[in-house]
């Protein structure tokens, strides 16, 4: 089924390059696309610069983003990110952080804790606390989410519950 996006685009240019930096130097990597459509003049463009590498134990990416949609408008963002393992061994937690920022003045953070426990990783776990400044003068705002499962040989049973500012949410799956 071909979505409605997809159907209306005649032309499309994409490009995608990663180089090594040596034997630990990390990898920097391009990626742009020029894309047309048939309902409108003028090109959507997208072009994006990263960097990524790690240092013993963490890792990371640092990447910025510029797009020019059909009206000319530019808009810039940028992100980082990391994922460091806390121990050793095969069950310990991974905690992983992202920022990033726009031209607009947004900007939103996010940290996560996960893992995983059980002799065949049967339990997993995780928690997730987001901060968002909102930009353009709207209020920021914190969320948290919490979230637990376990895979049995006959199912698997999730539950999560989040707060947010104004809402809250729990949820339970099998």
């Amino acid at each position: 089924q071909m979505t409605k996006a997809m159907a209306l685009e005649w032309g499309r240019f994409d490009i995608n390059v990663n180089q090594r930096l040596g034997q630990s130097g990390g990898t920097v990597y391009v990626t742009g696309s020029a894309v047309d459509y048939w309902s409108r003049s003028g090109t959507d463009v997208q072009f994006q610069v990263g960097y990524n590498n790690a240092f013993r134990r963490l890792s990371y990416n640092l990447s910025a983003t510029r797009v020019r949609d059909v009206n000319g408008r530019f808009s810039n963002q940028f992100f980082a990110s990391i994922s460091l393992p806390l121990g050793d061994s095969v069950h310990a937690p991974t905690f992983g952080a992202t920022v990033s920022h726009d031209s607009s003045g947004h900007s939103l953070a996010q940290g996560t804790l996960s893992g995983t426990a059980g002799v065949d990783n049967e339990y997993s776990y995780g928690a997730t606390a987001t901060h968002d400044n909102g930009g353009n003068g709207t209020d920021s705002s914190n969320a948290g989410t919490v979230y637990g499962g376990y895979r049995s040989p006959f199912a698997q049973f999730n539950a999560s519950y989040g707060k947010g500012s104004g809402y809250s949410q729990a949820s339970v799956t099998v």
